[in-house]
């Protein structure tokens, strides 16, 4: 069955609120200063929360059940990401140079395709899991900041040696 999601969050805000045929369908709020998140799409409730530093994964629990029923493992520098949910594995990466385009592959077929920009995307699924739009969404945050962390480690060296 295929389901089309749009997704929209305002600067400086922590909440991305999720629409589905514009109806909105949920809506995922990252703690501040902290990388976790709680999330509620399609009136199930879920917490996905981050541990590790040099090797980070994701736990996605279900709230209702207290029961953890997915990870996320990140694949470092490579922007790449393994899904282990309901016992089947996804494959998550990004598709294009600019990082603006992702799909999750599962046993070689694609699942979900999507794209996104700093404070919006959008995602066709192809799959009935929607757990994967929530953990596609804290992948995406993920690696922004590590972006972000790269970025201002590049900079501070360039700053400091201009005074």
């Amino acid at each position: 069955m295929k389901k089309n999601y749009i997704w929209r969050k305002k600067f400086f805000n922590n909440t991305t609120h999720i629409f589905s045929n514009r109806v909105h369908v949920g809506q995922i709020t990252n703690k501040a200063f902290s990388s976790s998140f709680t999330a509620d799409l399609n009136n199930n409730s879920y917490q996905l929360t981050t541990k590790g530093f040099f090797v980070q994964t994701t736990d996605i629990i279900n709230i209702k059940q207290n029961k953890i029923i997915g990870t996320i493992k990140y694949s470092g520098w490579r922007n790449k990401a393994e899904i282990q949910l309901n016992n089947e594995t996804y494959n998550w990466s990004y598709t294009n140079f600019f990082n603006t385009k992702w799909s999750i592959h599962h046993n070689y077929r694609e699942v979900v395709v999507g794209r996104s920009r700093s404070n919006h995307g959008e995602a066709t699924f192809y799959s009935d899991d929607e757990v994967l739009l929530l953990a596609s969404l804290a992948i995406i945050e993920h690696y922004s900041r590590a972006m972000v962390a790269v970025m201002v480690v590049v900079m501070i060296p360039i700053i400091a040696s201009q005074g």
